[in-house]
């Protein structure tokens, strides 16, 4: 029978954060000698802390940057009106809205980071629904998931279920699936175990089997 757990008590991932979540892990393993949060000290983890705030802030100072190249952009070219919009919608237009910003995404790692502390079985959910990353946007309106990308099920988030729904079919690597690191959750969710989202290994797999998908869709095109 599969485990039911409270979402309001366990954290949520939505799928396609995963691929932040997999840069993040990325730095913070090479940071931290590859000691997972379950096995830090208490002097590491106030490091921790400061990590988590820094990379926040690097990240979020880059999509200002980007901010300001489509700003720039769009005096002269219209064609990067659509980014322009996206990048207002995620980090908002004044520096008032991404300090804003910048704090809620701080306080959305740490909360992942804090549950994930509690062992290598700690669980995190990830689902297709809007989670605590999304409703740090100044806006969030690109959050929101169209009418036909509900029917069809063909946005990004539909796409990392799909990989991970193999995996935990066949069984395969092995070394995620053989020990339930991830498990099927019921419609559109997905759980996933501390020890698997903190393994870089594990988000590696991911993007190579999202860039299989993507090569495979422009040579259909």
């Amino acid at each position: 029978m599969v485990e039911r757990l409270s979402q309001t008590e366990t954290p949520t991932i939505r799928f396609h954060h995963l691929g932040l979540w997999g840069f993040f892990v990325r730095d913070y393993t090479e940071a931290f000698g590859g000691l997972k949060p379950w096995e830090l000290s208490a002097i590491d983890r106030g490091r921790a802390r400061s990590f988590i705030s820094n990379f926040v802030t690097e990240d979020a100072k880059d999509d200002l940057g980007i901010r300001g190249y489509f700003e720039e952009l769009t005096v002269t070219d219209k064609c990067g009106q659509k980014d322009l919009a996206y990048l207002r919608d995620l980090i908002g237009t004044t520096s008032e809205e991404f300090e804003a910003v910048r704090v809620r995404r701080i306080a959305t790692f740490n909360k992942i980071f804090d549950a994930v502390s509690m062992g290598e079985n700690s669980t995190v959910i990830l689902n297709t629904a809007p989670d605590d990353f999304c409703r740090s946007c100044a806006v969030g309106k690109h959050c929101e998931r169209r009418l036909a990308q509900k029917i069809f099920k063909f946005d990004k988030d539909f796409t990392y279920m799909k990989i991970l729904r193999k995996m935990i079919r066949t069984g395969k690597p092995q070394e995620y699936s053989g020990r339930e690191m991830i498990r099927w959750g019921g419609k559109d969710m997905i759980y996933i175990k501390g020890r698997a989202l903190f393994d870089y290994g594990f988000h590696q797999y991911l993007l190579s089997e999202i860039f299989e998908i993507n090569k495979e869709a422009w040579m259909i095109e």
